[in-house]
Order: C-alpha cells, then sequence, then structure tokens
C-alpha cells in the first residue's frame, strides 16, 4: 500500500470535427454562474472510474493510475489522501471498474485485466479493510473477461456481474454474462454464465441485492434487454428477454421490493424513445412502457414513494434527459440540460438524497463563456434536481473531462470522481441555486385545417426569474423543430400533433410548456374526416413465443395520409403503440407487437382503426 499524490495536469482531449467548430459561431451556448468544489484531490492516476462514501464521509476512489496498474484511494472527509492501495498483476495491465462498500463499510474493488491495446482479459475483485489491508482478491482469466458491478447482501457475501469467454453445451465460445459469488471470508462460491442461445453474445449491465438476498442483474443481447434473478445459492429464480435497442443499462428496487430496468428502443411512429420495464417483489411484470424524451436511459434510482427517476441521453448533439415517473408509469416531470449546443452531453451517475432530491454528473461540454466554445474541451458537470424537478444547483469544471461517479456523504456534501485526469471533487451544495425558467406557448393562427395548414406559434411571456434564456426550441411532434420566439410550421396528413415549447435558461434548466395540439386533416366537429381506411393488419408471425417481438403492418386505402389507431384485446400478453402514422404517398406502415412471458399460451386479437373503419389479425403468444 502506497499514499502518493501528483500534480493536476490536464490530459487532452479530443477534438470535434471542423464542421462542428465552424457551426459555432452561429450557435447560441450556455454559460452558467457555476458553484464551485470546495476542494480538489488528485489522484495520481490516469483514469477516475467509481467512488463510494462511508457514514464517516470517508471517500473511496476506484481508478486506474499512469502505469495501468488497478488503485484504490481512500479520501478524509476534509480531502487528504489517508491512503491508496495498487493492485498490479504480472504480466497484464488492469482497469478498475467499479467500487462498493459491504455492510460494514469494507470496500469492494472490481475491474478487469487488459492488454496493451485496453482489451479485456478477465474479472478481478479485491476486498479490503477501511485501514487499507487487503482483505482477499480473486482473478478469473480468460479472453474479454471483464466486471463491471459489485454489491453485498446483509451476510457481507459478495457478487460480481460481468462478462466471460466461455465453451457452451454446445462447443460453441462466446460471451456470456457472468455472476459471481463470494462468501464474505472470499471464497468464490459459485459462478452463473448466462446466455440466451449456443451463439448469442451477451453483455453485463447493472446488478442489485434486494432484501430476500436475491440477486437480480440486467444486460443485453441483440435486439433484448436481458433481466435474470437468482437465489443466495445460485439458482435461477426467473429469467427474460424484452425486445429493446439497448442492454438493460441499470436496475433500480423500490421500497416494496419492486424493480425497474431501464435502457432504450426504438419504432417506426416514435424513433428513438427510453424503455422502462416495471416488476413486482415475485417478478411479475406490472408494466413497460416508453418515453419520447430521449434516446436511452442509462442510470435509474426510486425515491421513498415509488417513483422512478431514470436520466439519460437525447438530441442529435446528446443532451442529458431526466425524467420523473409515476408507480404507475405515468411522466410527473422532466427536465433537460444541455450547456452547449455543439458538444455530446452524457449523463454517467446518479444518486438519490434522503430528501428525495437526485444528483447527477456526468459529460458537458465546453465551460467558460469567454473560452467561446472550443470544442476540444470537456468538462465535469454536476447538478441536482429538487424532488419537484426544480433544478437547485450546477457546477461544471474543465480540471477533468467527465464525472463518472457520484456519492453523497452524511451531511449532504457531494463527492464526484472525474474520468481524466482522475480527480475527487468535494461540492457543499449552496442554500439556493438556478431558478427554472417560465415556459408559455401559444398559436397566433388557426390550429385545425386540412392537410398542408400553416400554423403560427409564439413564446411571448416566456422567461428566466433569475437571468436571460439561452434558447426557445418548438418541437412539431411530426420530428420536425425550430427555434426562436415566433416560429411558423406547415404540418400535413391526417392526424393530431403536439406542439412543445421548452424554454432553456442559460444554466441548461428546461422548462416545457403545456403542449398546444394541431388538428390537420380532421374535423371540427368531432365527426370522422373522411381519408384512407384499414384494409388490412398482417403480422410476420401468426405464432410468437411469449416474450419476443412481432412486426405488424397496416394497409390503408388511400394515398393521402392517416393515422391508424392501434388496440390489443390483452395487452398484458401483447401491447401495441396507441397510434401508427402513415404519411401522404404512402399506403401501409410497421409496428412493433411486444409480447411478455406467460405460463399459458394465449390467443390476442390486434386491431385498427382509421376513419369510422377497422382491421384485425390474430395472435398466439405460447408459452
Amino acid at each position: 500500500m502506497t499514499s502518493t499524490s501528483s500534480s493536476n495536469r490536464r490530459t487532452a482531449r479530443p477534438l470535434r470535427s471542423a464542421l462542428a467548430l465552424c457551426a459555432l459561431a452561429a450557435a447560441p451556448w450556455a454559460a452558467s454562474a457555476q458553484v464551485q468544489p470546495d476542494w480538489v484531490r488528485p489522484l495520481g492516476g490516469s483514469w477516475g472510474a467509481m467512488v463510494a462514501v462511508d457514514v464517516n464521509n470517508n471517500a473511496y476512489v476506484a481508478g486506474t493510475d499512469v502505469s495501468s496498474a488497478m488503485t484504490l484511494s481512500k479520501v478524509g472527509p476534509g480531502g487528504n489522501l489517508l491512503w491508496q492501495s495498487r493492485f498490479d498483476h504480472p504480466g497484464l495491465y488492469e482497469r478498475a471498474g467499479w467500487v462498493a462498500l459491504d455492510r460494514v463499510g469494507n470496500p469492494i474493488i472490481v475491474g478487469a485485466l487488459v492488454d496493451t491495446s485496453q482489451n479485456p482479459n478477465g474479472l478481478v475483485v479485491q476486498k479490503l479493510s477501511p485501514a487499507g489491508t487487503v482483505l482477499w482478491q480473486d482473478v478469473i482469466p480468460g479472453y474479454g473477461g471483464t466486471a463491471v458491478r459489485v454489491a453485498s447482501d446483509s451476510a457481507n457475501n459478495t457478487f460480481v456481474l460481468g462478462r466471460v469467454w466461455t465453451t457452451n453445451a454446445s462447443g460453441n465460445t462466446t460471451y456470456d454474462m457472468v455472476t459471481v459469488k463470494y462468501s464474505a471470508s472470499g471464497t468464490r462460491e459459485w459462478v452463473r454464465p448466462f446466455g440466451v442461445s449456443s451463439t448469442s453474445i451477451e453483455s453485463p449491465g447493472a446488478m442489485v441485492v434486494n432484501a430476500q438476498g436475491q440477486i437480480i442483474v440486467t444486460g443485453g443481447t441483440g435486439g433484448q434487454m436481458l433481466i435474470v434473478a437468482y437465489d443466495s445459492a445460485g439458482n435461477t429464480l426467473f429469467s427474460k428477454g424484452v425486445p429493446a435497442n439497448t442492454a438493460g443499462l441499470d436496475i433500480a428496487l423500490g421500497p416494496n421490493g419492486e424493480f425497474y430496468v431501464v435502457g432504450g428502443t426504438w419504432s417506426t411512429t416514435a424513433g428513438q424513445t427510453f424503455l422502462v420495464v416495471k416488476h413486482d417483489s415475485a417478478f411479475n411484470e406490472q408494466w413497460r412502457k416508453t418515453y419520447a424524451v430521449g434516446h436511452y436511459a442509462q442510470r435509474a434510482v426510486v425515491d421513498s414513494t415509488g417513483n422512478l427517476i431514470a436520466t439519460g441521453i437525447a438530441g442529435n448533439y446528446f443532451n442529458w434527459s431526466t425524467v420523473k415517473i409515476s408507480p404507475d408509469g405515468d411522466i410527473v416531470w422532466q427536465r433537460s440540460y444541455d450547456q452547449h449546443g455543439y458538444n455530446d452531453e452524457i449523463p454517467f451517475s446518479m444518486v438519490l438524497g434522503p430528501d428525495n432530491a437526485v444528483t447527477i454528473t456526468g459529460q458537458g461540454g465546453p465551460a467558460p463563456y469567454d473560452r467561446l466554445g472550443n470544442l476540444s474541451y470537456l468538462s465535469t458537470v454536476t447538478l441536482r434536481y429538487a424532488a419537484d424537478g426544480t433544478q437547485t444547483w450546477s457546477a461544471s469544471t474543465e480540471q477533468t473531462v467527465r464525472g463518472l461517479g457520484a456519492a453523497l456523504g452524511q451531511d449532504g456534501s457531494v463527492f464526484v470522481v472525474g474520468e481524466s485526469p482522475q480527480l475527487l471533487l468535494h461540492y457543499a451544495p449552496p442554500a439556493a441555486g438556478n431558478a427554472q425558467p417560465v415556459a408559455l406557448a401559444r398559436a397566433t393562427s388557426a390550429t385545425s385545417g386540412a392537410s398542408g395548414l400553416a400554423v403560427s406559434f409564439s413564446a411571448e411571456g416566456s422567461y428566466d426569474p433569475d437571468g436571460e434564456l439561452a434558447s426557445l426550441t418548438w418541437s412539431f411532434g411530426d420530428g420536425s423543430m425550430a427555434r426562436g420566439a415566433s416560429v411558423t410550421h406547415t404540418f400535413y396528413g391526417n392526424a393530431a400533433y403536439p406542439v412543445v415549447l421548452t424554454a432553456t435558461d442559460k444554466a441548461g434548466a428546461a422548462t416545457l410548456a403545456s403542449p398546444i395540439t394541431v388538428n390537420v386533416g380532421q374535423s371540427s366537429g368531432g365527426g370522422t374526416a373522411t381519408g384512407p381506411t384499414p384494409t388490412s393488419l398482417s403480422l410476420s408471425s401468426s405464432r410468437v413465443t411469449g416474450g419476443m417481438p412481432v412486426t405488424a403492418t397496416v394497409k390503408v386505402s388511400g394515398s393521402a395520409g392517416t393515422t391508424v389507431a392501434l388496440s390489443s384485446s390483452n395487452p398484458a400478453v401483447a401491447s401495441v403503440p396507441a397510434s401508427v402514422v402513415i404519411p401522404a404517398g404512402a399506403t401501409s406502415a410497421s409496428f412493433t407487437v411486444t409480447t411478455a412471458d406467460i405460463n399459458t399460451s394465449t390467443s390476442v386479437t390486434l386491431r385498427a382503426k382509421a376513419n369510422g373503419v377497422s382491421t384485425s389479425a390474430s395472435l398466439s403468444v405460447r408459452r
């Protein structure tokens, strides 16, 4: 064990494209009155990974030093480096992945053996005492092997989630998601690889251990989010696949043992959306829903009343999108953060406070207003949302390129580990923070009419209570967007379009105005407008195993464009979107039918209706 420190040097940031640099000159961008850290501790390493904080406000930081050895650093409440432990496996390098504390405060760090190209070559697990003494360690070598999460139960058993290269019963070699259990003394008790098929490639996502000592893990394979649960003896209690565009990226436990898995999916009607799947404590699926608030959710927590808070990315140049969802799946609030219009900004860690506020850290764009937005400088952004969605404070620093881990102290202070160079930042949250902007939207021309309707909108009255607005952005419900206080947009087809204004201030806080509905091609008296009617509803397969998706295609009688309402006779078994839009010029559209794992084979009737005419198809969902 060594106690070390290093100078706070800056590492080179990757440059963005010349096109983006040129576009910056005309782009509005936000600077904020930044909260500053009250101390910063350089940790003498190239890469930070994660931080955990004990009951005495000591921080344990997992990282990798300049010689590519895995390190664990203990930092006191005032920022003093108490000790630094270094793990160096003969013949290979290491990379830290995660750190957590067991129930008595012993830190456990996991990561991977890596070669000179940083390719993973095995799982690494090490448990230490609060004094820095190594209690036990284990290495599971193997090409592609890595550990990404660690957790413990009430008996101080350790559980590790990772990936291994394995040979299955069919003789095929492939990557599998793997869960490993260690006793409190470090004995490896069981190893459970999980693969969907003999040739599928699985990746790990996240893990939780519930009050019953059950281990629930999530990850993914091609086109599926995976969820698996084990008891403490390693027996499989439950497993399923959910159609998705990402793996299960995080999993969060609720106050009654319920759990949520989050990620992302895509459809022809909604594009990229957050995907959330909720199960009760007995592993019964309660609901699965998509939310058009971003591309995917990658971190999640559940507050004391059972609300889910999920954060992820949205926009072409990624921005942060955070949404609070009720236990029934309804959106309570959504907030966006965009420090710079032409940088990919990504949240990487989120923690929940005792007041149900969330603190998020991640990657932001250039912070200083006088730097003219040099895109080669990324920053670490940290912010907090109160339980009602108010952004109470934010901070941004270019001392390290992105925040990868956050933890709260017993006094409410915030610890953030920066990735490169490896730094620990400490924030004492101010009493007051940035106020949410006010967004007011209204239409200044008719909002109903035939296809080709041009509608004008005004954001007059929108303002920022403690500064100036950075942007006013309109989303027209048809995939188009515009910026400005006054805009005009032309709507086509036969549909109702929700128009939403987002007001963003210079601190990155955003507020959505109440939607304005534009009715195009629909009768003003509430009757059915004439237009194309459904002629057929076909399925890619009329029989499917529960948990697998089916593609459905609806055809209509003409090409004038219409919105087709969709329904299922048993949405708990086979669910469909509320509607699908067939644009002008087209006569068909496809959508995904999502099925659930079931114990009894069930027949479900799917219906498509437009302009007073409906058609149907029958789907057999097998156990």
